[in-house]
C-alpha cells in the first residue's frame, strides 16, 4: 500500500521552498520534482516529525541528521505516515516541550548553580586558594584596601586629606617591626602595611599581603610589643592566605567569580568583603592558627610576648559582653582565653622598638 501527495520542500541550503511530489510506502518517503525527477529518498526509520500537527492537519517532516524539511497539507497522507512510520514521533526536535518540563529543567539548573556557589565553593574554599594567581589576589587586596580607607577614615581626616598616616619616623618604626617579623619568611607576596587615620580599634589582613592598622589600635596600645603581636597575628593570616579563603567562602563564590571576570566587572562584586574582614569573619580554626603562627614569629624575632596578653585584656575590658559568649560561638577565640594562652608562654624576649621609635610610631598620624 502506498500514498502520494504534493508538498512543499526546502533542502536546508537555499532559501525558499519548492512544490514536490511525495510517495510513501513501507520503505519510506520518495521525493520528486513535479517533473518526476528524483530529489531524495528518506528511509522510513529516519523520518521524523517536527513538532505536532497543526489544527488544519499540516505535518512537518525531516530526515534524521539532515537539514531538509517537508511540509505536508494532506490529512489523509499524514494519517498514512503516522500509521506506517513507527519512529515518526522520535523527532530530534521533538514535540513541543510541556511548560512544566521547561520549568522543572530551569529550576534544576538554578538549584545546581546555587549548590555550586553556596555549598560546594564555600566547602572547598581552602582548596581553591592555590588556583588564584598571587598577582590577581594582590590587585583585589589593593582595591579592597582603598575601599576600607575611604569608608573608615574619620571625617576630620577626610576633610584634611589625611586618611592614611605617613609620618616618616613612625613609618620607619612600623617597617622595622614588619621586617624583623618577616625576615627569612617565604610569604606568597610582599607585605604592605597601611595605617588608617580612624578611631577604630582593629587591624586586619586583606588578600594579597595588604594589612590595615587603624589609629585607634595604636592609641590603645601602651607597648611596642603589643603592636608587634597584632602584626604577627595578621602576618599569620597572610602566610596561610586566610583572607582569600575567607573571601571566597563568605561571598559564596562571588569573590572567585569576580577575580575571574577581571577589574571592570569582577571587583565590584566584592564591595562588601572588606567590611566582612573588618569584623573578623574568620573561622575559629583560622584565628587559632594565626595566633599560633604569630607567637612563633614573635619568638623568632626575639620579641617579648607578655605585653600582648595585656593588650588582649584591654580589648576584653572594652567588650565584656563579647567575652561572655562561649568561644565555640565566636569566630575569634575569647580575648581572655587568648590572654591566658600568652601568659602561659614563658619564652623571653626584648622590646620590638626602642623608646624613641615607639613614640614615633604612636605619633604616625600626627
Amino acid at each position: 500500500m502506498t500514498a502520494r501527495t504534493t508538498a512543499r520542500y526546502a533542502d536546508g541550503r537555499l532559501a525558499g521552498r519548492a512544490d514536490v511530489l511525495v510517495d510513501a510506502d513501507a520503505a519510506g518517503l520518495t521525493i520528486r520534482t513535479l517533473a518526476d525527477e528524483l530529489v531524495a529518498h528518506w528511509p522510513a526509520g529516519e523520518v521524523r516529525r517536527i513538532g505536532t500537527a497543526d489544527a488544519d492537519g499540516t505535518l512537518r517532516l525531516c530526515q534524521l541528521g539532515g537539514d531538509a524539511r517537508l511540509v505536508v497539507n494532506d490529512a489523509g497522507f499524514a494519517a498514512y505516515v503516522a500509521a506506517n512510520f513507527p519512529r515518526l514521533a522520535q523527532s530530534p526536535y521533538g514535540s513541543r516541550i510541556a511548560p512544566w518540563k521547561v520549568a522543572l529543567w530551569a529550576g534544576g539548573a538554578v538549584a545546581s548553580v546555587a549548590l555550586l556557589l553556596f555549598v560546594i565553593v564555600p566547602a572547598f574554599a581552602r582548596y581553591l586558594v592555590p588556583l588564584v594567581p598571587a598577582s590577581v589576589e594582590t590587585r583585589a587586596g589593593t582595591w579592597m584596601a582603598d575601599l576600607i580607607v575611604t569608608q573608615t577614615a574619620s571625617p576630620e581626616a577626610v576633610r584634611q586629606h589625611k586618611t592614611t598616616c605617613h609620618a616618616p619616623a613612625g613609618t620607619a618604626a612600623l617597617d622595622r617591626i614588619v621586617l624583623t617579623l618577616t625576615a627569612g619568611e617565604h610569604l606568597p607576596y610582599p607585605v604592605l602595611v597601611t595605617v588608617v587615620n580612624s578611631p577604630v580599634v582593629n587591624a586586619l589582613a586583606l588578600p594579597g599581603g595588604r594589612i590595615i592598622v587603624f589609629r585607634g589600635l595604636l592609641d590603645l596600645t601602651a607597648d611596642p610589643n603589643e603592636v608587634a603581636g597584632v602584626l604577627a597575628h595578621e602576618l599569620g593570616h597572610v602566610e596561610y592566605r586566610h583572607p582569600l579563603q575567607a573571601a571566597i567562602k563568605s561571598s559564596s563564590g562571588g569573590f572567585l567569580v569576580g577575580l575571574l571576570l577581571g577589574d571592570a566587572v569582577g571587583f565590584s562584586a566584592v564591595a562588601g568583603l572588606g567590611g566582612m574582614l573588618l569584623f573578623n569573619h574568620y573561622s575559629q580554626d583560622m584565628e587559632t592558627d594565626a595566633d599560633s603562627r604569630g607567637l612563633a614569629l614573635m619568638h623568632r624575632a626575639q620579641f617579648a610576648t607578655a605585653p600582648l596578653a595585656g593588650f588582649f585584656a584591654k580589648v576584653a575590658a572594652r567588650q565584656p559582653m563579647l567575652d561572655s559568649v562561649p568561644s565555640l560561638l565566636l569566630t575569634h577565640p575569647g580575648n581572655e582565653e587568648r590572654a591566658a594562652r600568652i601568659r602561659a608562654d614563658t619564652t623571653g624576649g626584648g622590646p620590638a622598638l626602642d623608646a624613641a621609635s615607639w613614640q614615633a610610631l604612636k605619633a604616625i598620624c600626627a
